[in-house]
C-alpha cells in the first residue's frame, strides 16, 4: 500500500481541475490544498521495469485537506502519521 500527498496550489487552473475532477465544488481561489492518495499495485508489476500508470492501480482512495491540521487527520484515517512520510526520491514511490 502506498500513500502519496500531492500539495496544489489554489490559484494555479491545473489545481482547480484536480478539485473539480475529484467532485470539490466549492474552495477558496487562493492558498494550498492537500490531495492525499493511496493505492495498492500488483506485486508482479511493482519492483519491474515497467511503466506504472493509473489502470495499474488498485485499492484507491483519494481525500483531500485544506489544510495542515486536515491532512494530518485524514493521513491518520488512513493509517499513517505525517511524520511518518517521506520524501519520494527516498522511497520506492511508483508513480
Amino acid at each position: 500500500m502506498f500513500i502519496g500527498v500531492y500539495p496544489l496550489d489554489l490559484s494555479q487552473q491545473g489545481s482547480q481541475d484536480v478539485l473539480r475532477w475529484l467532485g470539490v465544488e466549492n474552495f477558496p481561489l487562493i492558498g494550498r490544498a492537500y490531495h492525499v492518495r493511496r493505492f495498492s499495485i500488483h506485486i508482479d508489476t511493482f519492483g519491474s521495469d515497467v511503466f506504472v500508470g493509473e489502470p495499474d492501480l488498485g485499492d484507491k482512495v483519494s481525500r483531500i485537506a485544506f489544510s495542515e491540521e486536515e491532512l494530518d487527520v485524514q493521513l491518520r484515517e488512513l493509517g499513517v502519521g505525517l511524520e511518518a512520510l517521506d520524501l519520494p526520491f527516498r522511497s520506492d514511490y511508483p508513480i
